[in-house]
């Protein structure tokens, strides 16, 4: 029969100890559960400003151009957009002078979210979005339009 030395005894406990320290520790690992909450945030309104193309003159159509500007952090797609109070800076020149033609508006438009430093903007063509009526009187000649884009948006998050 083999005898054991004192040094090697000392050196298969210290192996066996090793061993056994790794298994104590797989058999302290730990895990847990508990409750949590997310609250969602607000859409807040795009703003919208714009300017037509071209000079009106009676019976013909301008496109017009939108500036729009998100200040959420998420996209936008546009879905609608609407004209409405026409007026002019010269009381003999009515608004009604102006309408709005109901030409399709572009499809796939997206404005981008805001960063944290800016807010997305993003530019709109609306072609042949409005119309001078044929029979406009003489004072809408130089004429300046007011009127309200009314800008409809869905987020385009994914």
């Amino acid at each position: 029969m083999r005898k054991f030395t004192k040094r090697s005894v000392a050196l298969i406990t210290a192996g066996v100890v090793a061993v056994g320290g790794g298994a104590a520790y797989a058999a302290w690992s730990l895990g847990g559960s508990g409750t949590a909450t997310a609250s969602a945030g607000t859409v807040q309104t795009l703003s919208v400003a714009g300017v037509s193309t071209t000079p009106l003159v009676p019976g013909t159509k301008t496109d017009v151009t939108l500036t729009l500007t998100n200040p959420n952090k998420f996209p936008v797609v546009v879905t609608s957009i609407s004209y409405s109070g026409f007026s002019s800076n010269n009381g003999d020149c009515a608004g009604s002078n102006i309408v709005a033609t109901g030409a399709a508006i572009p499809t796939g438009v997206i404005v981008p979210a805001a960063t944290s430093t800016a807010p997305g903007t993003g530019p709109i063509t609306h072609v042949e979005a409005l119309r001078m009526v044929g029979n406009a009187a003489e004072e809408c000649q130089a004429a300046t339009f007011s009127f309200t884009a009314t800008v409809g948006a869905d987020s385009a998050a994914s």
